[in-house]
């Protein structure tokens, strides 16, 4: 059985909102990393890339795995979704206020170095608005225009609050404020457009008894979003500890290359959560996955191949030569996107497929090995080790996480997988000796890379589509081209 024409044009449709939503995000947020880091210099945008960091390890703790849990029961009780909405909001406000009395009592007794103390307190502004935060909710109904829309004015406002607020290094004190803009439209939008589409109402039975069974759901994806935020983050937190805020900020600058990549996932989970889940069991799936698979591999797993040949052009144009040593961070970051996509796509689709513990389990070992090797590698290597650290821990994601599919789905990930492996392995040698060869900047080598990865895909991959009712969508319908 094939997939229906209509899901078909629906798909393509919502990812080619949520794909321009967020190439537009993108953009805008690269702007705003650009204009902050050039303004104020290594140390003080290493100062910022920690407070993000704390601030988001809080996050985690305040989502609690409660928003992937309301999604799973929004889209198995679409009728009960003022219910868990107010259930999810309440459960979530109240792990903020702890977090937030904590967070100021700390900073009121502990010897924290006063730039990184003045910055965390307006970060905890942060905490007290995610518990509005509802793009859970609007992705559970499949409400891609109005997370579209909030995507784009959030990243707007980030990027107006840093022109207006930081023109120069001293004002440098401002530069936290820049991370409320985008919290604040993002929680009021969200907020309002998801009661306005479903009342918050409180919730039919015991609260006590509802409160637990979110809670321990929520669990599960809790370790997985914990381990998320330790391979995207606590190296920051190592580098601080064991380095100077000017290495933070240069790890930063190189980490805020990849990030962007990230985006990429969200886009295609976004529009196509519902069809995995729907999908899961039946005759569509194999034609779903591979859509999902391609969709999430295309722009992603050739970076750690272009980086590790390209680095050095890509800092020096994006930063200057103030940031020239951060282009050795670079060529390594690139393959936490290659492997950290070979990871979520093996392990994302559990929480659609109501499979919690495999979800939470195969991301907990990638973040136990990430804080191990953190440890061990940081104090050293610095910034090279804090890179490495966390390829490891995305590779382990991946191996754990095929243990657990291979339980689920008889679909072969590592025929897809080897593909795109022999696809971009042969874009890295042309472009690489198409670099060399060429006269003038790095610009040749890198069109070269592009081309021949863009060939050879159509050829291996592309050709598979022929078919009308499983074709890919092509860049400009997804917008992710």
């Amino acid at each position: 059985m094939q997939p229906r024409v209509g899901e078909l044009h629906d798909s393509r449709v919502n990812i080619s909102l949520r794909g321009a939503a967020e190439a537009i995000g993108l953009g805008l947020g690269v702007a705003t990393t650009v204009w902050v880091s050039r303004t104020v210099g290594p140390a003080y945008f290493g100062y910022y890339a920690v407070m993000l960091t704390i601030i988001n390890i809080g996050a985690v703790f305040i989502n609690a795995g409660l928003s992937t849990a309301g999604s799973q029961q929004i889209a198995n009780h679409p009728r009960r979704a003022g219910e868990i909405l107010g259930i999810v909001t309440a459960l979530r406000a109240c792990v903020a206020l702890v977090l937030i009395l904590g967070g100021l009592i700390t900073l009121a007794v502990a010897p924290v170095d006063p730039v990184l103390r003045a910055y965390l307190l307006v970060g905890l502004i942060a905490w007290a608005l995610l518990p509005l935060r509802s793009e859970w909710a609007l992705v559970a109904q499949g409400r891609v225009r109005v997370l579209s829309l909030i995507r784009v004015t959030a990243s707007a406002a980030s990027l107006l609050a840093a022109i207006f607020l930081v023109r120069d290094v001293s004002d440098a004190d401002l530069v936290p404020w820049i991370s409320l803009a985008p919290a604040f439209v993002a929680a009021a939008g969200s907020a309002f457009a998801a009661n306005r589409a479903s009342p918050v109402r409180r919730a039919v039975g015991s609260a006590r008894l509802i409160a637990r069974a979110y809670l321990t759901d929520g669990l599960h994806y809790l370790k997985a979003d914990a381990s998320a935020l330790i391979f995207t983050s606590s190296d920051r937190l190592f580098l601080y500890a064991f380095t100077t805020p000017a290495i933070v900020g240069l790890y930063e600058a190189a980490y805020r290359v990849i990030q962007p990549f990230y985006t990429i996932s969200s886009v295609v989970g976004d529009a196509m959560y519902l069809q995995l889940a729907e999908a899961f069991g039946t005759d569509r799936l194999k034609a779903t996955f591979r859509r999902y698979l391609d969709l999430m591999c295309f722009a992603t797993f050739p970076l750690g191949f272009f980086l590790l040949a390209f680095a050095p052009t890509v800092i020096a144009v994006l930063y200057g030569t103030r940031y020239a040593g951060a282009s050795d961070y670079l060529s390594i970051l690139g393959w936490v996107i290659t492997f950290g996509y070979t990871s979520g796509v093996t392990v994302i689709p559990f929480s659609a497929w109501n499979r919690p513990r495999e979800y939470g389990n195969s991301q907990a070992i990638g973040g136990a090995l990430n804080l191990a090797l953190n440890a061990i590698l940081i104090p050293p290597f610095r910034g090279t080790g804090a890179a490495w650290a966390t390829v490891a821990a995305k590779v382990s994601v991946t191996i754990a996480g095929l243990r657990y599919f291979r339980q689920v789905s008889d679909y072969p990930l590592l025929r897809d997988f080897a593909e795109y492996l022999i696809i971009s392995a042969a874009a890295f040698v042309a472009g690489s000796i198409v670099g060399r060869l060429a006269p003038g900047p790095q610009i040749y080598g890198m069109v070269a890379f592009g081309l021949v990865y863009l060939a050879l895909w159509a050829f291996v991959r592309g050709r598979r589509y022929r078919d009308p009712s499983t074709r890919l969508p092509a860049a400009s319908e997804t917008g992710l081209g």
